[in-house]
């Protein structure tokens, strides 16, 4: 079972794309994507957390490690030089992700994303938005979809990311003052 539309094509093309770097592979379910880029020479370590949707209860194609996306690239992160989202959830750990992936040294690193994204970025007049939360949406600060890869329904896309130290500044912000306006609405009864 895989969400994504991983064509030997599309595959052939992700591996070029990420050449010698190493990746972390977060959101990596059943193995099957990082199975496709090991056979073609990549060095990657994909992470899970086997929830009931990603396929894993099928079978596994290979060794995947049991994490957290937002503990993987903040225990690890600094070890690897691309980090793959493929098919996330929509809470908050894809913002969080793209949070810790920046860093120490506050470094945009590039972030393979494959997945719904939302309308408004594609230049669709829709409204729908992508399976990320917006928050890591609206962080992104430069974007280069993936030609090669063939889109399932019309927000369905691979892309290279870069999100911005001061884009996940403000998203932090409106978060938290979201949070706490939600606690004191709730204290308030």
């Amino acid at each position: 079972m895989n969400y994504g539309n991983f064509t030997p094509g599309f595959i052939d093309a992700l591996a070029k794309i990420i050449g010698n770097r190493s990746v972390l592979e977060v959101y990596a379910g059943n193995g099957f994507l990082a199975k496709s880029l090991r056979e073609r020479g990549v060095q990657i370590y994909p992470t899970s957390l086997f929830s009931s949707h990603d396929g894993h209860q099928l079978g596994m194609y290979c060794e995947v490690a049991e994490s957290s996306s937002f503990e993987a690239v903040y225990r690890q992160g600094d070890q690897f030089d691309v980090l793959l989202m493929s098919w996330p959830i929509t809470d908050f750990s894809t913002f969080f992700c793209s949070k810790a992936w920046l860093g120490k040294e506050q470094i945009s690193r590039p972030i393979i994303f494959i997945g719904e994204l939302p309308g408004s970025l594609l230049g669709h007049s829709t409204m729908l938005s992508g399976c990320a939360c917006d928050n890591f949406f609206a962080s992104i600060a430069d974007m280069t979809l993936i030609e090669e890869y063939e889109p399932r329904n019309i927000l369905d896309r691979a892309a290279i990311l870069k999100v911005s130290k001061e884009k996940v500044a403000d998203q932090e912000k409106l978060l938290f003052r979201g949070t706490a306006q939600r606690n004191r609405a709730l204290q308030e009864g």
